[in-house]
């Protein structure tokens, strides 16, 4: 006899795997099955092409369209990532593990670019290896310069934000202090319109309360909080002049530890 499964067996099915019914399973706790798993294979290659689509086989079900495949157009990083995470399917940025797969090589990316604009001199200067050592031992000004130039473009590392706080400074030193200082956050979880919205584009059961739907799509989460600034910013501070006219501004996105996403504006 089959049965329409209710919301409820659905929720109970998630914490299930499909096992081969010819395998032997293992019996035990968790830590005692994961010791008991030992993979020997050869690690992977991060250069190797379609790693993609080996690594997430659920989101790739024939094999094909993955960051490599031929395209009449060519993409580059950026501009797949968004195509993936951005697309109607749902099922690329609901699976976490895919999106910090993707983060990871945006910021082996970064740090590649930053290493060959470091690199990318006729004649730089010499430095033994007692002289590197020293450099550590005494936080160095070359040292310090050359990780600036190498970091910089790394999102959250000290040497990015160390920029951020000198186009600051500049801002100011030529305009002077800002008149309006506001930070938005996401963190708010009750509001109905993002609940709606969520519902809208994925496909989860009623019973999600906006928390839970807001953990498990964060990219819809940021993708509507930054709509919804930058239908204010534009309209009510830029065009309205609710403040006043705006002479200059400056407002930067950042993801905190969490995985939210918060903006802060300077207008002057």
């Amino acid at each position: 006899m089959v049965e329409e499964a209710t919301d409820e067996d659905i929720l109970g099915f998630q914490s299930y795997t499909i096992q081969n019914i010819n395998s032997n399973l293992n019996k035990g706790s968790d830590i005692q099955q994961y010791k008991m798993t030992h993979v020997r294979i050869d690690r992977l290659n991060n250069r190797q092409m379609h790693l993609d689509v080996m690594c997430f086989p659920t989101l790739f079900l024939t094999g094909r369209f993955g960051e490599y495949h031929p395209r009449p157009v060519n993409l580059n990083l950026a501009e797949y990532i968004k195509s993936r995470i951005l697309s109607e399917e749902s099922r690329y940025r609901l699976c976490h593990s895919y999106l910090y797969y993707y983060l990871r090589i945006k910021q082996i990316k970064e740090l590649k670019g930053g290493i060959f604009k470091l690199l990318n001199t006729v004649k730089g200067p010499s430095m033994t290896t007692a002289h590197f050592v020293d450099q550590v031992e005494t936080n160095g000004e070359l040292l310090e310069k050359r990780l600036c130039t190498m970091m910089n473009t790394v999102r959250g590392s000290n040497q990015y934000w160390y920029l951020r706080r000198s186009e600051v400074k500049r801002m100011i030193a030529e305009f002077g202090s800002p008149n309006f200082f506001l930070t938005f956050s996401c963190v708010e979880y009750t509001p109905d319109d993002k609940r709606e919205y969520l519902h809208k584009v994925d496909t989860v059961p009623p019973l999600y309360n906006t928390c839970k739907l807001c953990t498990e799509d964060p990219v819809s989460v940021s993708r509507q909080f930054s709509l919804k600034f930058n239908k204010m910013f534009n309209k009510v501070l830029i065009k309205g002049q609710v403040l006043g006219q705006v002479r200059e501004f400056y407002y930067k996105k950042e993801y905190q530890a969490r995985g939210l996403l918060t903006i802060t504006v300077k207008s002057k």
